[in-house]
């Protein structure tokens, strides 16, 4: 996927922050999962807007997730733009 050229590299942690024109909170997740499957050491977020609205999804590859939450790093930057969020570890 041509996301993969935008990866930065921080120590061994894979890093990707992009905003994407997708249109579906569904086709949002599966770009993610699809990155987290190439990716190890992957932290990865990713936003777009929805109906006028931002929306954020992040995950985090399993070797990370003992010291990262996926679902509290989007908590935090939802309240960062005003909004709420949460979700699972990975």
């Amino acid at each position: 996927h041509e996301l993969l050229s935008d990866v930065k590299k921080i120590g061994n942690i894979s890093l990707l922050v992009k905003q994407v024109d997708i249109q579906k909170a569904q086709h949002l997740r599966e770009l993610l999962d699809h990155l987290k499957s190439k990716l190890s050491n992957a932290v990865i977020v990713l936003a777009t807007e929805i109906d006028s609205k931002a929306m954020l999804i992040s995950g985090i590859s399993k070797e990370l997730t003992s010291t990262l939450h996926a679902g509290q790093l989007v908590q935090y930057l939802a309240e960062q733009l005003g909004g709420k969020g949460g979700g699972r570890p990975d």
